[in-house]
Order: structure tokens, then sequence, then C-alpha cells
């Protein structure tokens, strides 16, 4: 059989059983016929309302065959363009046409007015009035019954201006206009819908559904059986129009459930929904008669196709045997099952972890497996202990197969068969058999695994992994097969004694508090006895600590690294030690984290390469968003954030409806990571964002590209401004909508760096700057390859980062002052602009110099000149504005001049 894809729409269509065929009963309704009256129109069958009106034949717009009509119109009063159709009561009527209407004067809709057998008005049913577009648009009336005493309609397009853009005359064009006709039908339960997919075991569930047709009044009942046994019918209750109601009473988790609904009208006509099926409340994940795995004797799922839910623990991660699908594993007390979503690998599923799963039972090639219809179906209930592995024979497994598939299991001793198959080189499966001695098994090598490529084992070893199923035809009886997870599942044996074995090492919380204890737990078990199983710890590079761990079921051991030993940034570096009576040691990966909050700069230390120290390290940091979500990305979370010392970009894969705003502090945890030479840190979910409110916006640091690029590692992830930038026309033209693009732009004429316009933001699409602009933006990095020391680029967040360039002049004319000086600006006080001069001494040379206006608060509000001037006397003008663009209150505000050996301050009112 092939992968099936299961879709639940909580309503559920059911098929008549009659389908009554709609005719359209207008005359020329596309267009096509002009005889009657030629080209200037009307079209054939078509009347006017008014002089006013042209209905002309056109055939350049259109929306399908050879004709449309133009109608123009120079009348403030209603038009219409109408055709007169025999209807009859009872009969539903729907009236359609396609219209393009791109003329702001005038818009439309289009109608049904009905008539009695007189000519006598009865009524009128509307469309929605049409909107400006370039796109020919499908307007539609609702469907309805002709009303009582309904003998003929007029079937109408009103056509009226639009008094506030109204320039005496509006055109629109329509096309293939139709008006369906429905004869009555019968009786037919038309949808059924439950408020839940499955219920919980303390909960009742609500059945709803809605009949059309028919002779009223309906007798409707929910039929139900539980676990086969048939229930006494309820009644549905009418709840609103066409739409009846039924509750079934809460039952225990895991029993079984099928229900239709039945209706009969006044007149005996009847109808059945189809039957739908599910399993209450938390099944247990079993294959014991009447439970969710049951099967056949030909090894078929008895249940397939119905609706579940499972509680369990992860044994196997996403990623782990597929990139782009969920294909993963959970385990309950009585059983495991395949969790499989196709399309949805970047969902995370954690092993030692606990989820509560919703969705479809289904079969393929004899495994039994769960498809959530989406990942709203996979809910994380968090970390806990994970089952101990089931140590089995082959002979054990054959025995009773169903009983252990989709189990984590470990098989010991077994080595491959002679020539049993090769081992896979890397990017290839492979099937190669399998022997403990005595009986013979399939282990499978997924591609997707770090398996394939790596050496092959020094066999006997001993061997876990996941029993599976690939049975290609009924029965399913055969096809079982291990699917080890990693490398580190393939277990080598020593030649005389086994060191001790270490797995699912886990850390609660990920980033502990300065003041916070952090629990380390792991599996340490050993083929004969343990004399010592430590957590061995470093702080900062420091002294190695040891902690002896302390066992607490089974082969799980814990121990604590109090918060005396670290403060807020300290890395701490820690394994798991063990050793074995016989001297032999293990040591476990070492895992790494940041205790407390860390400086973002910290997260950025790299080597000589430009590769960052501390990738896979967790962290928590606080930083003000300098970019908010859905700027550089529809789908994934793709912000930055900054702190004192220094910025970060934020990225996470489908969290993108995580609400980031500018100018909001966050507290983020996550893993370090490095990516195109960009360090970057990786929540696991939207759990690791924590929004701590409003913040101080973060001010973009003014600053040259030369200087950027002097310490490109330090201002990575910062928002600065670089002033009097030009295009050197090197680089991509701007971009066109949709597009991005990556631009070379200079402040000096010598040193260049790469605009980068992303085509999520507004930019792309708008009006090329005039250059020379003060361009704003996040300082980035993309390099492909080690080492990681240049391709650094600024990313503008939107068409506002590009500004007025900040204007400086110096006075030629003027002999070299003798010393600094910044004089009262003028005009004071003053609107709309105002010019502030300062002096540079001829003994001084070239020097740093920041002019900055602040406001009462101690805030810089616009950064008026930053960078290296020489001697002479200079003039700006600050125009109100602040570095953002906008315009700042009236009021005072201080200039500052500061250079390394001088600072000024004078006061400036500003007046509105």
């Amino acid at each position: 059989m092939t992968r099936k894809a299961f879709f639940l729409l909580m309503t559920v269509l059911c098929l008549p059983l009659l389908v009554f065929a709609q005719t359209d009963i207008l005359i020329n309704g596309g267009f096509e016929n002009w005889t009657q009256n030629g080209a200037a129109g009307p079209p054939d069958n078509w009347t006017l309302s008014t002089g006013s009106l042209t209905a002309q034949q056109n055939a350049d717009t259109l929306h399908q065959g050879n004709y449309a009509v133009r109608l123009h119109w120079t009348t403030t009063s209603t038009a219409r363009m109408e055709q007169k159709v025999d209807v009859t009561a009872g009969y539903t009527y729907e009236f359609k046409m396609w219209i393009l209407d791109n003329d702001p004067a005038g818009r439309a809709r289009i109608s049904i007015r009905w008539l009695d057998d007189t000519g006598g008005y009865i009524s009128t049913d509307y469309s929605d009035y049409t909107a400006d577009t370039l796109a020919w648009v499908l307007v539609t009336t609702n469907s309805v019954q002709a009303p009582a005493g309904a003998d003929s309609a007029f079937v109408q397009i009103r056509l009226y201006d639009v008094s506030s853009s109204w320039d005496g005359e509006a055109t629109i064009y329509a096309d293939h206009a139709v008006f369906l006709e429905t004869p009555p039908q019968g009786l037919s339960i038309t949808s059924v819908s439950r408020n839940v997919k499955v219920p919980l075991g303390d909960s009742s569930l609500t059945v709803e559904c809605t009949l059309t047709g028919g002779n009223p009044p309906y007798t409707v009942q929910l039929n139900y059986s539980v676990n086969g046994v048939a229930q006494t019918p309820i009644d549905m209750t009418n709840t609103t129009g066409d739409i009846y109601q039924a509750t079934i009473p809460a039952q225990g988790n895991g029993a079984r459930i099928e229900y239709f609904v039945g209706a009969t009208d006044n007149s005996g006509d009847a109808d059945t929904s189809a039957t739908y099926r599910f399993f209450w409340g938390i099944s247990p994940i079993s294959n014991a008669p009447g439970h969710i795995k049951e099967l056949d004797n030909n090894g078929v799922l008895q249940y397939a196709d119905y609706y579940v839910m499972v509680e369990g623990v992860g044994t196997v991660a996403n990623g782990t045997f597929s990139s782009s699908s969920l294909d993963v594993y959970l385990q309950d007390a009585n059983g495991g099952i395949n969790i499989y979503k196709s399309g949805a690998g970047q969902k995370t599923f954690l092993v030692g972890h606990r989820y509560r799963i919703v969705g479809v039972l289904d079969q393929y090639r004899g495994k039994t497996e769960i498809v959530p219809d989406d990942t709203t179906g996979i809910e994380h209930l968090g970390p806990t202990t994970m089952p101990d592995t089931l140590v089995l024979t082959i002979a054990d497994i054959l025995a009773d197969p169903e009983l252990y598939e989709g189990r984590l299991i470990r098989i010991n001793n077994v080595s491959a068969v002679p020539n049993a198959g090769n081992w896979p080189a890397e990017g290839s499966n492979a099937n190669i058999s399998i022997t403990d001695g005595t009986d013979t098994l399939t282990l499978r090598i997924d591609r997707d695994t770090d398996i394939d490529g790596s050496p092959e084992p020094d066999w006997p070893i001993h061997l876990v992994g996941i029993l599976g199923q690939y049975d290609t035809s009924s029965p399913y009886t055969s096809g079982y097969q291990i699917l080890p997870r990693s490398t580190s599942d393939l277990i080598a044996i020593p030649k005389v004694d086994y060191p001790p074995d270490i797995e699912f090492v886990q850390r609660t919380p990920k980033v502990p508090a300065a003041d916070q204890n952090t629990t380390i737990t792991a599996k340490v078990s050993d083929d004969k006895q343990l004399a010592k199983v430590e957590l061995r710890f470093q702080i900062n590079d420091g002294s190695e600590e040891a902690i002896a761990m302390t066992p607490v079921a089974g082969d799980t051991f814990t121990a604590e690294i109090t918060a005396d030993k670290y403060a807020d940034g300290d890395r701490v570096l820690y394994w798991i030690y063990a050793e074995d009576d016989a001297g032999q040691v293990t040591m476990s990966t070492q895992y790494g984290f940041f205790a407390g909050i860390t400086p973002i700069a910290t997260l950025h230390t790299a080597d000589s390469n430009g590769v960052i120290l501390y990738a896979d390290y967790y962290a928590t940091v606080i930083g003000t968003a300098t970019v908010e979500d859905s700027t550089f990305h529809q789908t994934h979370l793709d912000v930055y954030i900054q702190d004192a010392t220094g910025g970060l970009n934020i990225f996470q894969f489908n969290l993108a409806f995580v609400d980031i705003f500018i100018g909001n502090q966050y507290q983020i945890t996550g893993k370090v990571a490095q990516y195109r030479g960009k360090t970057e840190i990786m929540p696991d979910d939207e759990t690791d964002i924590v929004d701590l409110g409003a913040g101080t916006p973060v001010d973009p640091l003014v600053i040259s590209i030369a200087d950027l690029l002097a310490d490109a590692e330090t201002y990575e992830g910062m928002l600065v401004r670089l002033q009097h930038v030009e295009n050197t026309g090197n680089g991509d033209p701007w971009p066109t909508e949709g597009n991005n693009a990556n631009l070379e732009i200079t402040d000096d004429g010598t040193n260049v760096l790469t605009l980068r316009v992303d085509r999520d933001t507004d930019i792309d699409g708008q009006p090329e700057p005039q250059w020379p602009r003060d361009v704003i933006g996040i300082f980035s990095q993309y390099d492909r390859s080690s080492p990681y020391t240049d391709s650094y680029q600024i990313l503008p967040r939107a068409y506002t980062d590009f500004q007025e360039p900040t204007a400086i002049a110096e006075n030629p004319e003027a002999t070299l002052p003798e010393r600094y000086n910044l004089y009262q600006n003028f005009p004071n006080p003053f609107n709309p602009n105002t010019t502030l001069r300062f002096d540079i001494p001829k003994r001084s040379g070239a020097v740093e110099v920041e002019l900055a206006i602040y406001n009462t608060l101690g805030q810089k509000v616009k950064t008026l000149f930053a960078g290296k001037v020489g001697a002479g006397q200079y003039e700006v003008t600050w125009d109100g504005r602040s570095d953002a663009g906008k315009d700042v209150a009236g009021g005072i505000y201080f200039a500052i001049l500061k250079t390394r050996e001088y600072q000024r301050t004078i006061k400036l009112v500003f007046l509105k």
C-alpha cells in the first residue's frame, strides 16, 4: 500500500442520496451575441434603465470567450443593465457575474429583483459592492429560495457613482453571467461534526448535524455504540435553523466508539450519515483485543482510520529517520507506536520528553502508526524519565513481534550473518541480516541517521533500536526489523569486559538562574559492577570538580551542581564519568551552558578563524528587540536583540507566529549556534521567549564602514547607522518587488560594504533612494566557509531606514581656531531649523568628534555628527527630527560636543 495522507474536517460532508442539477436560465449570459443592436449594444436579451448608460461590445478586456460588455455611465443616479427571466417559487437561485472594476469614480453590485405574476414587486436580493482592482472578480448573490408568489425576476447589474471621487463618468467591464436554478431536493444530512476529535475520559462529546431539503418537522437521532455494544439512540435537538445537536455522555479511557446520524421528515423521507469512529480518552498503546493496535489473523490493523489519543515518552527524535517528515516513536507502559506526519520534519520531538498525540490510526507496510492531522495534534508535556530499554533475544521478538513493534529494544551479542549485505556508504540505506547465535533478524540502517558512512562495527555488538516492520503485502506477518537511531546504538563489546554504558544525559533546567541548582540525570549501566559514577564539571575553564552521582531508580543516576558554584554569565562544562570494578572508564559527551543571564558579547567569542567557541552551549540573554517578527522571514523567527555589550540574532524554524516588538525587552533561552559566520541563539520553542515589556529603544550606533570592518565581530548583530552612503553601482541593481538584492555601498569612496535588501521587508519594489543617504540597519554576516572573517553586510529593516544624510559643513574662510568651542545655536528658540557651530583647534590634528542632541531625560535623540575631522570651524543644521526620522516634541534639548579631551553642553529651545 502507499503512504496515506489523512484530513479530518470537524465538519464532515455527507453525500445526499439524490444529486439535483443546477441549470443556467439566462439567455446570452456570456455576452457573446450582439445581433440585435450591434457592437454599440446593449447585448442581445439585455436592456438598459437609462440613456446615461451604454453597454458596448468589448473584445480586448475579457474574462473568457470572445466578448465582454463595457459599461459606461455619466449619471450619479443608479443605472442598470438587466434581463427578465421566469422563476418558480420554492426553487433555489443564485446569480453570478465576473466584473472588472478599476475605476475609482464608480462601483457596482448585482441583484435579483423578484416579481409576482402581475409584475408587482416582492423583494430584492443583493451581492456585495465591488472594490477597485486590476483583476476580474466573481461577484455573486447568496443562494436564495424564490419567495412565495414569485413568478419572474429581473437579474441586474446595478451601477453607482462614488461621490468622493466622482469625475462625471465611470467605466467597468462585465463578462460571463449565470443565473442558476436548482429544483427542491429531498431530505439530506449535509454535514456531521463533533466538538473535539477525541474527548478526554471525563468529558462528554457534542455531535452536531445539518439537514437540508425534505418536509419538516424532522425526527433526528444520534446512534452510537461503545466497544461494539449498541446504546440507546439519543434524540437530537434543533438548536438553530437546520442544525441539530446531541451529547454522548463521558466514557472510560480507551472505549471504542462508532456513531452515525439518522433523520426522517414528515413525509417519511429518510437519510443516514456515514459512520464515524474513534477511541475515547487516552488509549493504551496495546495490541491486546479491543485495543488500538489489535490485528486480525492476516496482520491487518482492525481499527484503521479510527481517531485516537495516546500519551507516552519519545524514544526517537525528529530528524532521526527523516529530515523532511516527522517519523518518530512514542512508548507507554504497554507498547510503542510510530508517529508519522508527512512534511513536518521541523516539528521538535525530543527523546525523554512526554507527549500527547491525537491522530488517525494507519498501517504502512504492516507497521501500525498514528498520523496527526497537523502538528497541533502533538502536545509537548515536558521532560520525563526514559523507560528502561527492553532486552530481548531474537527468539523472543519473533515469538510475538507485534507485542514489541514500535518499542525501544536491545539485543545483546549480535553479529552480521556471512554475506548478509554490505555496510552502507554515506548517503545509502542498508538491510543487513544479523544473528544472536540462534535466530536471524533484519538490521535496517536508515541513511538519515549518522550510521551510514561510519566504520562497520567490530562484531559482535550489543544493538539498541526500534522494532519496526516493512512487509509489502498481506498477510502482514513478516518483514520485522530493528532500526538503530545513531552510532551510539551500536554498542561495542570489549573482548574481556565491557566498560560502563552512559545514556540519556539530561539537564534541568536548560539554563539555571544564578541562584538555582542544576540537576543532571543519566542512565549508567555496566555488565558487571559500577565502582564510581561522577558528575564532573568546570566553571570558566577552572579546575575540574567531581560530585558523586546518586542512583534513584534502576540505572538512573542524579547529581546537582549547586548555585554557589556559579554566577550570572559563568560558563559551565560538564560530563558524566563512570568507572567499573575492572577500572574501565566511560565519559559521556561534554555538555555546556552559561548560568543565569549572559552578556551577548560573550556569545560572540571566536577563534582566529572566526569560529565561535561556544557553539551548542545553552544560554539565557536579555536584550531589547531591534527587529520585529516577520521582518526578514514570514515563516521562521529571525529577529535581533541588543544589550549593552552587543547584538544577537534570534532564529528558529517555524516560529514566525511569536510576536516580537521593537523596543520591548526579551529574555531568550536557547542553543548558541553559528550560521554563515553569524552568531545566533536558537530557542527550542516559543516557551523559551519571555516578553519583559517595553524597554528603552536602541539608538543606532553611528559609525563608519571602516570602523565597522576594523572590529566586525564586536558590532555583528547591532543596530548601526552609516552616514553619507553612496551606491557604488558594483552590486545588484535596486530590487523589484519580490526580489532580494546585494548592493555595494561606501561612505568614504574607499571602504565598501554589502547592503542586503531582504524581499520580506517593504523595501523591494520601492523607488531607489536618492544617494547619498544615511542607512540604518543590522550589521550582519553571510560567509559561506571558514575562516568566517568577511562577507559582512548591513540589513535595513524597512524603507524608512534610508534617511536624509546628516549635514556638516566646514567654514573655509575662517582662520584655524586656537581652542575647542561649541557656540550657542542660532536661532534659539527655533522652528523648524537651527545651526550649531563648533571649533577644532589647529594643534589637535584629526580627532574623533561626536555632536548629539539629548532630551531632558538624558536620552539621545539625534546624532548630528560622529566621525573624524581636522582643525577648523564647522557648522551642522538640525531640523528638529530624531534619528528615527520623526518630529520631536517642542521643549528644551541639550547639544553635547564630545572629543577625547573636550566636552561642552548648550541648551536649545524647540518651538512647536
